[in-house]
């Protein structure tokens, strides 16, 4: 998530276009390395003695995504991209002046760059190599709304915000301004009833996940995951209390402006 972001953000402040391209059944384009073979399909019946020796990948194969990953891998350096030595789902290519990334995640390829032209030259071949959906202009991706315009690029996820409000019947919740309950100690919960973990798990991996989008609401959730184990009421309503204020905050998000500054600031205390 953090290549897609710092890819966003790149092509936020050269004003790129972002591309979304699909590979269809991904894991059927890998090659095999060793010998595997597996039973008969039902309704193929000859010797019943005999077994079937793969050629290619299948889904299901402990080695399908280590072979899909590969064959895009091969395919991709043959057309001259580098692999990122920080995150190996990350290509780039430099040519002419003009430069490409790619973010590849399983079957789904970010593509944006300063030339339209080796886009488009891209698109073309990986229709060539493999069987591909041209999604268009980045629009939703892992749960991620994305909107792209002049003026830069938004991030957000107001439709996952609003599917986990229902799950938990917070739909039509009170929207509160603040994400914490002020004076409360969390620590200090021996005394409230515990609640159900499960329950409690579940909400605070939906609230991880938003915070992808929503790092003003990261430092609450960090402290209410701290609780996961043996939740009390008391972290039960803390939890809650931030549901209340991603309701009044739906169409919060990530914005990168346009034509901005990529200089990397860092904050650090006095040790």
């Amino acid at each position: 998530m953090d290549s897609i972001r710092l890819a966003l953000a790149i092509a936020a402040s050269k004003q790129w276009e972002v591309h979304h391209m699909d590979v269809k059944c991904a894991f059927l384009n890998g090659d095999l390395t060793e010998d595997i073979y597996m039973h008969q399909p039902q309704g193929f019946s000859t010797n019943p003695s005999l077994v079937c020796r793969l050629k290619k990948s299948l889904y299901g194969l402990k080695q399908a995504p280590r072979a899909w990953y590969a064959k895009i891998d091969s395919f991709l350096l043959s057309l001259n991209f580098v692999r990122c030595k920080s995150d190996p789902n990350v290509y780039l290519k430099l040519i002419h002046g003009s430069l490409m990334i790619i973010v590849l995640y399983v079957d789904d390829l970010l593509i944006t760059g300063s030339s339209k032209k080796e886009i488009s030259s891209l698109k073309d071949a990986m229709n060539h190599a493999f069987s591909m959906t041209d999604l268009g202009l980045l629009s939703q991706f892992l749960g991620l709304e994305i909107a792209q315009s002049q003026h830069g690029i938004k991030l957000h996820q107001s439709k996952y915000d609003m599917d986990f409000l229902n799950k938990f019947n917070m739909k039509y919740c009170k929207p509160s301004k603040t994400p914490f309950l002020s004076g409360v100690k969390l620590e200090e919960a021996g005394s409230s009833p515990m609640v159900n973990n499960t329950l409690y798990r579940k909400l605070i991996g939906c609230l991880l996940y938003l915070t992808h989008t929503r790092p003003d609401i990261y430092y609450e959730v960090s402290v209410a995951s701290r609780y996961m184990d043996q939740p009390h009421e008391i972290h039960w309503r803390e939890a809650k209390r931030i549901l209340n204020f991603v309701q009044g905050t739906r169409t919060h998000g990530i914005f990168y402006k346009a034509k901005s500054d990529l200089d990397l600031i860092g904050f650090t205390d006095s040790d």
